[in-house]
């Protein structure tokens, strides 16, 4: 239901809708006010504040029909803040929430393992700057890609953990065509 103030009117809030999934009967759409779901082609909807428990506005969303996630982010007033990722599995009555990813490091460079080898890479260790614009699914992992944080996923089957990490994924840097990790 669509919430309209005495007068009968909407709010004055503009709502900006930034991402939306439809499969079949259903329609999953994240905005700057939130997370918006109908389950009969928008005849109807129900409305999730993520700004009060998930972490600020939703920056992306992905949906398949069993599994949701969602980006969110906020702002110090000057520079935006990943607010990290959530996962739900009903439609969004209850969430779980992932902080938003980075390494706890202090470390210049880590060399991390990925496909049996390893690549160096430089650690993101803030949410600052680290917002998640755009997210994925295949068959067996979650991807995000996050502006300062890079590309990262984890299995799908993990995502009810809240404590997983989501692994760095390596790409060819600018000037390259193709990647090969180090040995």
């Amino acid at each position: 239901t669509l919430t309209v103030d005495n007068s009968g009117h909407y709010p004055q809030t503009a709502c900006i809708i930034i991402d939306i999934e439809i499969i079949g009967n259903d329609i999953w759409a994240t905005s700057n006010r939130g997370f918006h779901y109908s389950g009969n082609l928008g005849e109807s909807w129900y409305f999730y504040d993520t700004n009060i428990s998930l972490g600020g506005t939703c920056s992306a969303l992905i949906a398949s029909i069993n599994q949701i996630f969602i980006a969110t982010a906020s702002s110090d007033g000057e520079t935006p803040m990943g607010g990290g990722i959530s996962y739900t599995e009903n439609n969004g009555y209850s969430w779980i929430h992932h902080e938003q990813p980075q390494e706890e490091t202090y470390e210049d460079t880590l060399t991390v393992p990925f496909g049996g080898r390893y690549f160096k890479m430089l650690p993101v260790t803030t949410a600052y700057a680290n917002v998640t614009y755009d997210m994925a699914m295949s068959e067996e992992y979650a991807w995000i890609t996050s502006w300062a944080g890079g590309l990262r996923r984890i299995e799908i089957s993990n995502a009810s953990n809240s404590n997983i990490v989501w692994t760095r994924v390596p790409l060819p840097q600018d000037n390259q065509d193709i990647l090969t990790t180090c040995d």
